[in-house]
């Protein structure tokens, strides 16, 4: 009797059960989750810091283009910025889904471009009024306040 005693208290619980391997699993699954949320929209912001910055690079080229009595030609990617003049730049090709949109360049002190993408769901603005490039709300024209992002 006593030897069945000693083999009982010697037989310890090895090991996780079901349930709590389950939980385990499954708390690991929302964070992971909550995790993938925050990395997209970062990756969002991403993309559209760097369309801004591309298209920011290219106001001084607008500028000196028309300070050599050039004429800026409609952005599409690839195609040079000064028209006919090929050492004032090109336009850049931009990312993924992002596409250019309105545009019109009048003069040194009255043009402005647009680019916009679907799937970021984000519309970026340049003009000669406040000669930067910013995210918008609405569309892009002359006057369009643009903001920081």
């Amino acid at each position: 009797m006593e030897k069945l005693k000693k083999i009982k208290i010697k037989k310890r619980r090895c090991g996780f059960t079901l349930v709590e391997l389950l939980l385990v699993i499954a708390i690991i699954g929302i964070l992971s989750g909550i995790i993938l949320v925050g990395v997209t929209s970062y990756r969002k912001n991403a993309r559209v810091t760097k369309v801004m910055a591309e298209l920011g690079g290219q106001l001084q080229n607008i500028t000196m283009c028309f300070s050599d009595d050039g004429s800026v030609g409609a952005p599409n990617g690839g195609s040079n910025i000064c028209q006919g003049r090929s050492s004032y730049g090109k336009w850049p090709a931009l990312l993924g889904d992002w596409g250019y949109g309105s545009s019109e360049f009048r003069s040194s002190s009255n043009w402005y471009f647009s680019a916009s993408s679907s799937e970021d769901r984000a519309i970026i603005c340049c003009n000669s009024t406040y000669s930067k490039c910013g995210k918008v709300d609405g569309g892009c024209g002359l006057e369009t306040e643009i903001n920081d992002l």
